[in-house]
């Protein structure tokens, strides 16, 4: 069994009960690093010589004026009490440590699951990455200087902010909206999309994941069908589909949904709530590209409720 640093501290000394430290372990869910221990049966030590298991962070127990122990007369009576003792002690403390980490880790996790909900900050997603090199805001700022958000025709689309997401909005059938945001190009990244859609929404986008001057990557989501797809594109010529049709269930009825992707060096990966749904290998549209977008459609709105770029592992 094993358990955290806070339910070492929270639990203290236990009788016939020892803690053995593992070290630091990354786990899913967490941004840093977690110190964990195991649990073991250890004898029964007197408290004079044996050393303090409690966590320095944790309170100690005022120290109390030494007694000297009465005689005892050992006895096979008195050693199988010990022993006992110690048995009814494991009984309830262990199964008291397993209750007390599954409700800190479901508490974890209801927070998580509420602030992505919510629009908030995220949990690091699941997925080969390293820090984070650019999150995008919901606000105007956001949008590059040179390349804001640009409707055509006018007034056929736009974009609002709400509950700190970004929506991006078709007002008239056959609108389109192009925007770049003011982030760094990238070639090598994991990013991840956190979105989600109105209902009924009949619009699609291209996320642009790389390029060059002859060549694109797109990723490509359709709401009408709840799919996605990733897509290179030349300047000239046909396009062609390097995964396709990747479901995207829940989408139309307002889900939210992590999409992730992984470009490292001529390999792309496609994940979905953390899920790899798709790898392909394209070495023609391979140069740093600034996040970016094209939608066109008839009306709806798609919800960017989080953007986040990070160095690739």
């Amino acid at each position: 069994m094993l358990v955290s640093e806070t339910v070492r501290a929270v639990t203290g000394k236990m009788e016939g009960s020892s803690f053995n430290d593992l070290g630091d372990f990354e786990l899913k869910g967490f941004r840093e690093p977690q110190r964990l221990y195991e649990v073991i049966d250890a004898p029964a030590v007197p408290a004079a010589s044996a050393p303090n298991p409690i966590s320095v962070a944790a309170p100690r127990p005022p120290a109390k004026p030494k007694v000297a122990p009465e005689p005892v007369t050992a006895s096979a009576s008195t050693a199988a009490d010990g022993t006992a003792s110690r048995a009814r002690t494991r009984a309830w403390v262990i199964p008291a440590i397993a209750a007390l980490l599954v409700l800190l880790l479901a508490g974890t996790g209801l927070y998580i699951a509420s602030r992505r909900g919510a629009g908030g900050a995220a949990a690091a997603p699941a997925f080969p990455h390293r820090k984070l090199l650019y999150q995008a805001r919901a606000a105007a700022d956001v949008w590059s200087a040179s390349h804001p958000p640009t409707p055509d025709p006018a007034g056929s689309a736009g974009v609002t902010y709400t509950n700190g997401a970004i929506n991006l909005n078709i007002l008239q059938p056959g609108g389109n909206l192009e925007a770049e945001l003011e982030a760094p190009a990238l070639k090598d990244y994991a990013a991840e999309l956190v979105i989600s859609a109105a209902a009924g929404s009949d619009l699609e986008i291209n996320w642009w994941l790389r390029g060059t001057s002859d060549s694109g990557l797109e990723l490509h989501i359709d709401l009408p069908t709840e799919t996605m797809s990733i897509v290179w594109s030349p300047n000239t010529g046909d396009s062609h589909v390097l995964a396709q049709d990747i479901r995207l269930p829940g989408l139309q009825s307002g889900r939210s949904m992590a999409i992730g992707v992984v470009a490292d060096g001529t390999h792309i990966s496609l994940y979905l709530n953390a899920v790899r749904v798709a790898q392909a290998v394209e070495a023609r549209a391979n140069g740093g590209t600034t996040p970016g977008f094209f939608m066109d459609g008839r009306s709806g709105t798609l919800r960017l409720q989080s953007v986040r770029y990070y160095a690739v592992s």
